[in-house]
């Protein structure tokens, strides 16, 4: 979300900088939750510690999308696949993890109003930051067509029937 409501030079590594803090976190729920799932009353064959581990896993590619589109977008001045697929492989795979601790609560046998609050802030907060998104892509979209239609000759005057000359004989 930083990225699109925020513009100064060094965003793309207060932006790196920030996903590395949050990976680490990831990890170390990763870690948490490997260290409670080895007790003989918990197994990592259930569906929320083997969504987390995919999440976490997906993750280690998102930097590597997000280097390959910043190499391009440097070099080339322009937006790249790879951007395309840095941001929505981010999205879709943070809204896994969203969804994830919904089901964790439900793995730890959290109370049910614990369950529901989880379920309203997270929701309050994944539709915050999908609104950004497309906001962000509609003021984009703009931006984009208002540079073709400078870009664009201007269409040739047409002809009238009250004007004088050639065409009107």
């Amino acid at each position: 979300m930083m990225i699109r409501l925020l513009k100064f030079k060094s965003l793309v590594l207060v932006h790196a900088g920030t996903q590395l803090f949050s990976y680490t976190l990831a990890l170390a729920g990763l870690g948490l939750g490997v260290f409670i799932a080895v007790k003989p009353s918990y197994r990592l064959d259930k569906y929320h510690p083997v969504i987390g581990l995919v999440v976490v896993i997906l993750l280690l590619f998102q930097p590597i999308f997000g280097r390959i589109h910043h190499l391009i977008n440097v070099r080339e001045h322009r937006h790249s696949l790879w951007g395309t697929i840095h941001v929505w492989f981010g999205r879709v795979v943070i809204t896994l993890g969203i969804i994830n601790g919904g089901l964790g609560l439900r793995f730890a046998d959290n109370t049910r109003s614990g369950e529901i609050a989880y379920g309203v802030v997270a929701s309050i907060v994944w539709i915050a930051w999908m609104s950004v998104a497309v906001w962000s892509q509609l003021k984009t979209n703009k931006r984009t067509e208002d540079t073709r239609e400078k870009s664009l000759p201007s269409p040739p005057p047409k002809w009238h029937p009250m004007q004088v000359g050639e065409e009107g004989k």
